[in-house]
């Protein structure tokens, strides 16, 4: 439990009280600004917003803040604020599914279909399966008994990040204008969540003809040759930004 004391809005014809102590705890200090100021039940709200938003962070999604005031004896004008936090248990991730996917399906129907002997039809996966999708997120990672090197714990900012790593593995293999359209995360129970992705591929796209403008120092064929992309490759941003910046051996 935190205890502080903010200073209120001053009466009439009084000076106002500057006062506003904050105890050890390092929470205190994250929503200190905001109780400085205290005037309303707006600024307990935001307080309480600011400190669970801090647990949340740190993977205490179902963390409680209770803000309770009483009267400051001590001091003319000010209150006393309890802050009561059950931080509860660390929430670690038990499933991740995704939906719309299916060039997976497409992967898969295509290769049947295909003269590849028996190893390729049994052993070549997509890039695209749930599993590669959950491989491509560096930090969110579903809870396994052999996950020794690995928390499975949720962080937003970490998720955040590891959902912009999905679609950059979709724009790698064609899919310029894939987006992430929905994702929802839900609770399993006091320490269990699951996180479901609804994912719009798009299109695949191709590299076709590539043109060449205001090359007098090197000719189109010498330029061709060593950026090395050809007709009817999947195209990709990222590396074709690569060979265009300098990486291409030609100065």
């Amino acid at each position: 439990m935190t205890r502080l004391a903010a200073s209120l809005p001053p009466r009439p014809n009084e000076s106002p009280s500057p006062r506003a102590i904050a105890t050890i705890n390092p929470v205190n200090r994250i929503c200190m600004n905001e109780l400085a100021m205290f005037n309303s039940d707006n600024t307990i709200m935001n307080a309480k917003n600011i400190i669970k938003q801090y647990y949340v962070d740190k993977g205490y999604l179902y963390a409680d803040v209770q803000i309770i005031q009483q009267d400051d004896s001590a001091l003319v004008n000010s209150v006393l604020l309890n802050i009561n936090i059950d931080k509860k248990k660390r929430v670690k991730i038990k499933y991740i599914t995704f939906e719309g996917n299916v060039s997976d399906e497409t992967f898969h129907k295509n290769l049947i279909e295909s003269n590849k002997g028996w190893w390729a039809k049994t052993f070549k996966k997509s890039p695209f399966s749930d599993k590669k999708l959950r491989r491509a997120m560096k930090e969110t990672k579903i809870k396994r008994w052999y996950g020794l090197f690995k928390t499975s714990k949720f962080i937003e900012e970490n998720y955040k990040t590891d959902k912009q790593k999905i679609i950059a593995k979709y724009n790698a293999e064609g899919f310029r204008d894939a987006i992430i359209s929905k994702d929802s995360i839900y609770k399993i129970n006091d320490e269990l969540i699951g996180i479901h992705i609804v994912i719009n591929e798009g299109r695949k796209y191709y590299f076709r003809n590539i043109s060449w403008v205001g090359n007098t120092k090197y000719n189109t064929t010498t330029l061709s040759k060593v950026l090395d992309i050809k007709k009817g490759e999947i195209f990709n941003q990222e590396e074709l930004d690569s060979k265009l910046n300098g990486e291409t051996g030609v100065s």
